[in-house]
């Protein structure tokens, strides 16, 4: 009767430690993996290809995307000479 009890008393605690783990799995925050990037959507800078997020994007009057107004700037040069 005693082998019976040990094993008895094995697969409890075997269960309890499986429910441990898939409980402690529940509680933790999603991988890097899984997480929407802090800046949001990324789109390139027409002049240097550059990848900002699309929120610090600037753009000019036909909606093309630069990393910075002096890029917008030098774009808009290059387009008229």
């Amino acid at each position: 009767m005693g082998l019976a009890r040990l094993l008895t008393l094995l697969a409890l605690a075997w269960l309890a430690y499986l429910v441990w783990i898939r409980l402690r799995g529940l509680r933790r925050p999603p991988t890097a993996s899984r997480r929407t990037p802090a800046g949001g959507h990324m789109v390139r800078c027409r002049r240097c290809g550059l990848f900002v997020p699309e929120t610090e994007a600037v753009r000019d009057a036909r909606g093309e995307t630069y990393c910075s107004v002096e890029h917008r700037r030098a774009a808009a040069g290059d387009r008229g000479s």
